[in-house]
């Protein structure tokens, strides 16, 4: 579960501030973490703990940065070192080109008459020259200087891009991320409601800016190569028959979380109807929830007969905690005095059958404690506890979908 809390910009940060070209990936997000918790947060790395959360988000943010071209894996040593960022923003992919469609007739005509006029350029140089011409080829031209003279300016300028102190380079790098950050969420921003073409899709991120031409230019092609990547790892979704570009449908793991209480009953409710439909474990089988207030902590529950014609009378009750909440050992004691009540209390009328299972349902995780509390029940065969990952998991097993 993501840290919500953190700031990508932080991270970002954080992970700069890192990478040197001898640190590996596990190194700079151990020194990052360090950077952004205290002692006491550090010691605790417990599966659900905001260490392992934080570390999580750091991972994200940092292949993002790999993504985008900032940072780069050294092949030999698997090192982390930072990019020349102007390498990063000078072309376009070529997938983007591949995605703007096939070029139309006209084009076609304007590429055959360049390729005609090529042709007889080639054959005009293969005629025999007089010698006049000939030594006037020798000359060198002045755009042929010019053209000499460019991997000078280039090289002096790769030079000197060396020669800057690494702070201005870093902070450079991180200004420059910051702004793709805010681009991308404009492009998600963007089709979270409907879809839109890429021309779309870029007129709405450049908005009403008053820069001028080359700044435009800039930022739109900046991007471009951001949808692209977004395309690429999977984050947007690109049609070809129209064109256009949308979220892709949202997973049962980023909707559990923002469901209410009663919307997650009324789903573990049929998610487990559906789980025992599919593997055929009940027969007769009936599954429904409970609406009353006088339910003795009963949200939902199942029947049926298994093979053997033994009657099952399944209970369940159902607990949505927000995201990072998780389940202690007073909630588990909540629930054990539930099943206590239904095994051992006084039966109402025309309630004959006593429940034979008992399934706490929750998207949350179980505190340790809570987990050790469980395992010495007496009764503990009885009950099954469907925890977030167990209730994905048997969502997926089933194909239920939220």
């Amino acid at each position: 579960m993501a840290d919500m809390n953190l700031d990508a910009q932080k991270a970002r940060e954080e992970i700069f501030k890192n990478v040197d070209g001898k640190r590996s990936r596990k190194q700079v997000i151990r020194l990052s973490v360090e950077g952004l918790l205290d002692k006491e947060e550090l010691k605790d790395k417990s599966p659900t703990s905001r260490y392992n959360n934080v570390c999580s988000v750091l991972g994200g943010v940092l292949d993002a940065l790999i993504r985008d071209g900032y940072i780069r894996q050294d092949a030999e040593n698997a090192t982390l070192f930072l990019c020349e960022i102007e390498d990063a923003r000078e072309v376009e992919p070529a997938a983007l080109k591949a995605e703007q469609g096939a070029p139309d007739a006209k084009g076609n005509a304007e590429r055959g008459k360049g390729a005609k006029h090529a042709d007889k350029q080639s054959a005009q140089k293969k005629k025999p020259q007089t010698a006049d011409k000939q030594n006037e080829s020798e000359k060198p031209s002045a755009t042929s200087s010019k053209k000499e003279q460019a991997p000078l300016k280039a090289d002096v300028r790769s030079a000197a891009s060396k020669a800057k102190p690494e702070k201005a380079v870093k902070a450079k790098a991180l200004k420059l991320a910051n702004e793709d950050a805010e681009i991308e969420r404009k492009i998600l921003d963007s089709v979270k409601k409907e879809k839109h073409t890429r021309r779309e899709i870029l007129t709405i991120v450049e908005g009403d800016k008053s820069e001028g031409k080359d700044e435009a230019k800039r930022l739109r092609t900046r991007a471009g190569q951001l949808l692209s990547n977004l395309k690429d790892a999977g984050k947007i979704l690109f049609d070809k028959k129209s064109g256009a570009y949308s979220l892709p449908p949202k997973k049962n793991e980023e909707l559990i979380h923002g469901l209410s209480g009663e919307e997650f009953n009324i789903h573990t409710q049929r998610m487990l109807y559906e789980w025992y439909k599919k593997f055929g474990i009940l027969k007769e089988l009936k599954s429904e929830n409970t609406d009353s207030s006088g339910d003795n902590g009963v949200d939902c529950y199942i029947k049926g007969t298994d093979g053997m014609g033994f009657k099952e009378y399944i209970i369940i009750q159902s607990k949505h905690r927000a995201a990072g909440n998780n389940i202690n050992i007073k909630d588990v004691r909540e629930f054990i005095g539930i099943v206590a009540y239904h095994l051992f209390g006084e039966q109402k009328s025309g309630k004959a059958q006593r429940p034979t299972k008992f399934i706490y349902s929750t998207n949350a995780k179980l505190t340790k404690e809570a987990q050790k509390y469980m395992a010495t029940l007496p009764f503990g065969h009885m009950l099954l506890i469907l925890d977030g990952d167990e209730w994905l998991k048997k969502a997926r097993e089933c194909g239920y979908n939220i």
